[in-house]
């Protein structure tokens, strides 16, 4: 498998909200920052919901830079991860007791 991105890259990104799920009513409330890094297929990745603990997930991209992996959150439920990786943007959606859609830009 080539690898996605050569040398290792940065990115980083926030969402305002999440999306209810039915699992808690306000996810419109809760903002949520991402740090993530690409290494060839590896992506390792730290997130951070306003006034909880820092978590992380790490995955494999396919040749076409998707992946999926699962994390829990602070209080252990399963959450669910989806991606995709390109050259200049990652899109990673968190599906778990809320839905969180991130657009994650290149650090400067």
């Amino acid at each position: 498998m080539r690898a996605l991105i050569q040398q290792a890259k940065q990115f980083s990104g926030s969402v305002t909200s999440g999306q209810d799920t039915g699992g808690s009513t306000r996810c419109g409330t809760y903002a949520m920052k991402m740090d993530l890094t690409v290494n060839g297929s590896d992506i390792k990745a730290t997130f951070l919901q306003e006034g909880r603990t820092e978590r992380n997930f790490s995955a494999k991209a396919d040749a076409s830079g998707a992946f999926k992996t699962k994390t829990t959150t602070g209080g252990g439920a399963p959450m669910n991860v989806t991606g995709k990786v390109t050259p200049n943007e990652v899109a990673v959606r968190l599906d778990g007791y809320c839905i969180f859609n991130f657009k994650l830009t290149p650090k400067r």
